[in-house]
């Protein structure tokens, strides 16, 4: 992260990426608060702490609140173009690197967002917040097994891999039947009516099955990433274009099964031993 000096006005005091930065002969890529030119959080939170007392919790609330609000800006975009452009919901992944400024009251601004940020290797050498972070964005996305389906362009196969160990194709599927379609015209609509909204869940559908199952896959598998859409706490639907079927689905159900997951995640559980979620197809 960048960190910028809170002291009087003075420009040519700054410091900004480590591009820059490492131009300095006294640079010292460390991560600690003593000798280090790069902080982790964990250090930046720790100053704060002993500097002033703050509570570095509010400040990264905000900071989880703009960013969030920084994508749904261009969720238009973005969803326009998994449309378009992806065969499957299950490569639908991006990474994003945000640069943040902390003004001298401590509030977040967005500086920039990156699409392809720097996670290049570094000689072996261990790097403290990218190396856990790239383990679980991949744990995050659920690389899967390749299939037998999934050849080189030459025609060669990949070793041979147990069928039980392969995620049935069906479950990527865009595809929605009639009544799906009609329930999500329906539903997003409606979505202004709570009471209405409030039955989304009561008869699910095998793309409400398996969108619930994967969102509760990925938040299990999460590792250090936080989940700051949709959660019980906030309402960020107003900010989008339109309404989005999916959203209205997964926020409907953090808040009925928030208090007792182990109950949802069971009547999930005996609809895919049912095949429910395949069904149709």
């Amino acid at each position: 992260m960048a960190l910028f000096t809170t002291r009087a006005f003075d420009e040519t005091i700054h410091l900004t990426n480590v591009e820059v930065n490492e131009k300095n002969p006294d640079y010292k890529l460390r991560y600690s608060m003593q000798t280090g030119h790069k902080w982790s959080f964990n250090k930046l939170w720790e100053h704060l702490k002993t500097k002033d007392g703050t509570d570095h919790e509010p400040i990264w609330e905000k900071i989880k609140d703009i960013a969030l609000k920084t994508i749904i800006s261009g969720e238009p975009d973005m969803f326009e173009g998994v449309q378009t452009y992806l065969l499957s919901k299950y490569s639908g992944h991006e990474l994003f690197g945000f640069d943040i400024l902390l003004d001298k009251n401590l509030k977040p601004w967005v500086l920039e967002v990156n699409v392809a940020p720097g996670i290049q290797g570094h000689s072996g050498n261990p790097h403290p917040a990218f190396d856990p972070m790239c383990r679980d964005m991949l744990n995050l996305a659920g690389y899967r097994i390749p299939g037998e389906e999934d050849h080189d362009n030459d025609g060669e196969s990949g070793p041979s891999v147990s069928p039980d160990l392969l995620l049935d194709e069906r479950w990527w599927t865009k595809n929605l039947s009639n009544a799906e379609q009609a329930k999500h015209k329906y539903y997003s609509e409606h979505y202004e009516y709570k009471k209405v909204l409030s039955t989304i869940l009561d008869t699910l559908t095998p793309d409400d099955i398996r969108v619930l199952v994967d969102t509760i896959d990925e938040n299990k598998r999460r590792g250090g990433f936080d989940r700051i859409f949709p959660r019980l706490d906030t309402e960020y639907d107003q900010y989008f274009e339109k309404p989005r079927y999916h959203n209205l689905l997964v926020h409907e159900w953090i808040k009925r099964y928030h208090g007792n997951e182990e109950e949802g995640i069971a009547l999930l559980e005996s609809y895919c031993k049912e095949s429910k979620h395949l069904s149709g197809y």
